[in-house]
């Protein structure tokens, strides 16, 4: 039995160590679409969670693509809508479940339920009406758009949850009735990001200006709870703050139990969800104002974009494991990691697409040379 839990063991660390020489090891491949993909910066990218081969975009010029990543290159879109909302596109994201429609938010506070075989809107939601909007002691001239609608990964009840930056709630929409079927009221500013627990169909997290990350029962009124930075107060009445600065993006992690959050000052926290309290890995500070990232499929890397250059830190430790670089990048606007494909792809300024792979057969030769001698 021994034997057997030593061998198991010693796999598991050949396997982590082969994981960290292929995250090591990655480089640019170059653009993969054409030059006229996307007009202006690409903030939005989601690739279908079945088959991770329909990758959506969306961007300031207010064009949804879907491309099939599986195509030569240069990939060209397969389906299109040139003018899918009134303002740029936010946030995309594939139906959990099959690739037969998605949902997409825009800065004209709309949120759209799609028809991918048609490429048309089948419903349409206002994130902001009837809802109680800002005044002026609490939000700030033009502070206004829908920046994140999501369903959740496993849940059956297809809720969308919507994450206006105008709004002080969260507003909660269901495609079966058209409607919005309730607020979740709790955070003091706008909200501008949110994400479903990956292991509780019900549990929803969400940031907002106020700096505060609340965890919500979506079926009880009030928030559950409210992180805390320093893990000393919970309560959501004690107006416990998650950053310094205002909360710009959230991701619950794959592997269950695990949130990461960040805010507009660049920094970057992981949280146990499950004891509610923040974890001691410590990022490096970044200069993002804007925070954007993406994990691999075991949640053990993230993808940080940082100005022209992708940072890539090990989950559990913080430890910065590489900087993705290359003369002549401009600045990240969105990433996607497609998890059967093993590649990351990044958006930027422009609206070009690029590649980043490393290359798996080369080093698992090498890995089996090692093991031989």
């Amino acid at each position: 039995m021994n034997s057997i839990l030593g061998c198991a063991g010693w796999c598991d660390a050949a396997r982590r160590d082969l994981e960290r020489e292929l995250v090591e090891s990655i480089t640019l491949q170059g653009p993969v679409c054409s030059s006229d993909w996307h007009r202006g910066p690409v903030w939005a990218l989601d690739a279908d969670p079945v088959e991770q081969r329909f990758l959506l975009s969306g961007g300031t010029d207010r064009v949804l693509h879907v491309t099939d990543t599986r195509n030569t290159t240069p990939w060209k879109p397969i389906c299109s809508s040139s003018e899918a909302h009134e303002a740029g596109i936010s946030s995309v994201q594939w139906f959990p479940f099959d690739s037969g429609s998605f949902v997409s938010s825009g800065l004209d506070d709309l949120v759209r339920l799609w028809d991918t075989n048609f490429m048309r809107p089948v419903l349409t939601f206002h994130s902001r009406k009837e809802a109680l909007l800002l005044n002026e002691s609490s939000g700030s001239p033009g502070d206004v758009g829908c920046l994140q609608a999501r369903f959740s990964p496993i849940a059956s009840h297809l809720l969308i949850a919507c994450a206006n930056q105008g709004v002080q709630q969260v507003r909660i929409c269901d495609p079966r009735t058209g409607g919005s079927t309730h607020q979740l009221s709790g955070h003091t500013r706008g909200v501008t990001c949110l994400d479903w627990s990956s292991s509780n169909e019900f549990m929803l997290f969400s940031g907002s200006r106020d700096k505060t990350i609340r965890v919500w029962d979506i079926r009880r009124p009030g928030a559950l709870a409210c992180l805390d930075e320093f893990n000393q107060v919970i309560d959501p009445t004690a107006g416990s703050t998650a950053h310094a600065f205002r909360l710009i993006s959230l991701k619950a992690l794959n592997s269950g139990g695990h949130l990461l959050s960040g805010a507009s000052d660049g920094s970057l926290h992981l949280w146990d969800t499950d004891v509610l309290e923040r974890l001691p890995a410590r990022f490096a500070q970044t200069r993002s104002k804007r925070p954007r990232f993406c994990v691999t499929s075991n949640s053990r890397f993230i993808f940080y974009a940082h100005g022209e250059e992708i940072l890539v830190f090990e989950t559990e430790s913080g430890e910065l494991v590489k900087v993705l670089t290359e003369l002549g990048l401009y600045s990240i606007a969105g990433l996607c990691f497609l998890d059967y494909e093993e590649v990351l792809l990044s958006s930027d300024s422009r609206g070009l697409l690029l590649s980043w792979s490393s290359n798996r057969e080369r080093l698992q030769v090498e890995s089996r040379g090692k093991l031989s001698s």
